[in-house]
């Protein structure tokens, strides 16, 4: 889960109220936490200067930027010159009068912070200031306590509540790290957030509590911790230079493990990002660039293992705009605070915030083609169904308007159900989730009291099933995944009992006699078929529920080789009530294999490949994806192995997927296995014959007899003739 904080470096601004920058009012002076607001700004300023405007968290509200108050958000303008076009993102001096400015800054979506904070106008190096608070909503309930380091000592930070439907409640702390957060009745989770350490929600960092009406609950301690390895770079300019004062943020890239990290960049642009070993993503907010004007690839996913340096993005100005509206069919009420979205082919990200009274959004972008979605798990919460993204192709002459989305209340739902088996007692905070046909996410809900969560979906065929990750913490049985068909106007009901499990398989994972921590162990019954995730603890211990019967775990293989460690394949265990106990003595890679995928002569990236062994059980060691050469590399231990590709990617990039092959490896060669894949072509006489016959994908694949990645007339001709 993303955490888009805007914490940053304590920066020192000395506070100088001085001609010219002087007489700065922000309005209006408050506002609520839960509600978006416009903050118009205005300063006497000397004439045509350069202005620069700073939003500072002041933690104890003296007016003054001192102590561990922080930068939120930064913004460049210039005196006397007027905003791109009405509604821009990016700020500018709106009444155009040399000598005096008037802009707005919006605040809009999610995070908004409550907390008190400083607006200060510096030009020609001098500063004045005006201070304004954001509020808590009122909710009659609350959580207070204090956010602490891991040497428990108490620091200033960010609180964070979020209830099971993903709704946010955010606030500062005061300066000694203790807080109070107003949040609503029923199950919540509470987390702590600060600058340059790292937010483990697996962890101490947060806590479920469960608030009935007028209930305070007091002295709840959370926690954050040290990074073990930096991630560091810088945000350049395309021009040269560094780009100032941005939100930097990193998450794991990991079923088992749900850490963050927030920084923003200094002035030249430079960040350090703490993190621990493992797979994560980096990136930039895309809000934040929105607002600058900048786009280009915002996010990349990377494997620590020691200290990454000169890890850097590099931006590009935006020379045209998208704007629309999000509104309700039914009435045309504007929809605000939901997040809007713009790619491209080359994995650029920019997104906002409908704001306003009329659900507007506006964002700034490239010449090109673009398509803009909305965030699913936004429409999904709030109940509406998801719409189909628009693809619009603006130009620096020709900016594209009116990109409306209007959002329809569904009337097909999907109830699930949790209870116990036998005593049907609802069980609450179950995360339910919910896939399409094609198993593309659609989004999740915990269970209510009443153990129930209730989806809004067009009429369909989708798959619900239950976090193994909250089942295993309370010693259910994690059930199997459910099937339903939902028609129009229909409420199609799908009930989960769980059953206490009366065994388990346990042990420890260790490498070079050292406990592996925060690796996830996947279970998998005896058809193979995948049941959950547990994770091993800091003493490399792992714990899973199961009933008699045969299972297989496994080490998760990709987080294994992002560690410097050999994947091991699944390790059955026959398992009896009670405790069955299966340690992992990992070893390192000795050799290692790395698989090409390249479609008429161009390297794939985002092919996802496997390597399996060719001794029972044969499922996969780990899977990888290519990266931009079209290479996934897996060291391993020597031996013999089939490799091969997941043909729906193949099939995505347009190409012909080839079948499985096999490879030996010996200690300490690199083995380069290259599959060279042919484009498709579905409209040429043996394609159309195909679909004809109703010829699927595998039956494709084995009908290329000489296997050259393609197939032709003769092979047409042996398939009718059999």
């Amino acid at each position: 889960m993303r955490i888009s904080i805007f914490l940053c470096l304590v920066f020192s601004l000395v506070i100088v109220s001085a001609f010219p920058a002087s007489n700065v009012v922000v309005s209006p002076d408050s506002m609520t936490s839960d509600a978006g607001a416009w903050l118009t700004i205005t300063a006497d300023v000397a004439s045509g200067s350069d202005i620069e405007i700073f939003l500072v968290a002041d933690y104890n509200g003296d007016g003054i930027k001192n102590g561990p108050d922080f930068i939120l958000k930064y913004y460049k303008l210039k005196d006397g010159v007027g905003p791109l076009f009405t509604g821009s993102p990016k700020p500018a001096d709106e009444d155009g009068a040399n000598g005096h400015l008037q802009t707005k800054i919006g605040l809009w979506g999610s995070p908004i912070i409550a907390g008190n904070y400083i607006i200060i106008v510096k030009d020609s190096g001098a500063e004045a200031s005006d201070t304004f608070t954001i509020n808590q909503p009122s909710t009659g309930q609350s959580v207070s306590g204090t956010l602490v380091n891991e040497s428990d000592a108490p620091i200033p930070g960010v609180i964070i509540g979020q209830d099971v439907n993903e709704n946010e409640w955010i606030a500062l702390t005061n300066t000694d790290g203790t807080y109070t957060i107003n949040l609503p009745v029923g199950m919540c989770g509470v987390g702590g957030i600060v600058f340059g350490l790292i937010t483990d929600f697996e962890a101490e960092s947060a806590q479920m509590v469960s608030l009935d009406p007028l209930d305070n609950l007091t002295d709840v301690t959370l926690k954050v911790y040290n990074g073990d390895y930096t991630v560091s770079g810088k945000v350049m300019h395309p021009l040269g230079g560094g780009i100032p004062y941005l939100m930097a943020w990193a998450e794991t890239n990991s079923e088992s493990q749900d850490m963050s990290s927030n920084v923003i960049v200094d002035a030249d642009g430079n960040f350090q990002i703490p993190v621990k070993g493992g797979s994560w993503e980096i990136g930039l907010d895309e809000a934040d660039l929105n607002e600058r004007g900048l786009i280009g690839k915002s996010e990349e996913e990377i494997v620590v293992s020691d200290n990454v340096i000169n890890f850097n993005f590099t931006m590009q100005e935006a020379d045209t705009w998208i704007t629309g509206t999000v509104t309700k069919k039914s009435d045309g009420a504007p929809v605000t605070g939901c997040n809007v979205y713009a790619h491209n082919n080359n994995d650029w990200y920019v997104a906002c915030s409908t704001r306003g009274p009329d659900g507007s959004y506006a964002l700034l972008v490239q010449s090109g083609n673009w398509i803009i979605d909305l965030d699913d798990d936004f429409i999904f919460r709030t109940g509406y169904l998801l719409p189909q993204g628009k693809q619009v192709s603006p130009t620096a002459e020709n900016p594209v308007t009116n990109v409306n989305f209007e959002l329809e209340t569904p009337t097909s739902f999907i109830e699930a159900e949790v209870k116990e088996t036998g005593s049907n007692i609802p069980v609450a905070g179950i995360e339910v989730w919910v896939n399409d046909e094609n198993w593309n996410w659609l989004g999740g809900k915990e269970t209510d009291e009443e153990g129930k969560a209730l989806f809004g979906v067009m009429p369909g065929s989708y798959h619900v099933g239950l976090s193994s990750e909250d089942l295993m913490e309370r010693n259910y049985i994690i059930p199997p995944n459910q099937d339903v068909t939902v028609a129009t106007s229909e409420t199609a009901k799908v009930v989960f009992s769980l059953v206490t499990a009366t065994g388990s398989i346990e042990g420890t994972v260790t490498h070079n006699d050292l406990p592996v921590s925060g690796i996830g162990i996947s279970l998998f019954n005896s058809d193979y078929m995948w049941m959950g995730i547990g994770e091993t603890s800091e003493t490399g211990y792992y714990k899973v529920p199961v009933n008699p019967g045969t299972y297989y775990v496994q080490p998760d293989g990709r987080e294994l080789i992002a560690r410097g460690i050999a994947p091991v394949q699944l390790q059955q265990v026959d398992a009896e009530s009670g405790v069955n106990t299966k340690d992992f003595d990992l070893s390192s890679p000795n050799c290692a294999i790395n698989i090409h995928i390249i479609g008429e002569g161009t390297p794939l990236n985002e092919i996802g490949t496997f390597v399996q062994p060719i001794t029972e059980p044969y499922f996969s060691l780990a899977t990888i994806e290519t990266n931009a050469s079209g290479v996934a590399a897996f060291p391993l231990l020597n031996g013999t192995y089939d490799v091969g590709m997941f043909w729906d990617d193949v099939r995505d990039a347009g190409y012909t997927p080839q079948q499985n092959f096999r490879v030996t490896v010996s200690n300490g060669e690199t083995l380069e296995a290259y599959f060279d894949l042919r484009a498709l072509n579905q409209d040429t006489a043996v394609g159309a014959i195909l679909n004809i016959f109703s010829i699927d994908d595998a039956e494709r694949i084995s009908l290329d007899k000489n296997q050259d990645g393609r197939l032709d007339v003769a092979d047409v001709i042996r398939f009718m003739l059999d």
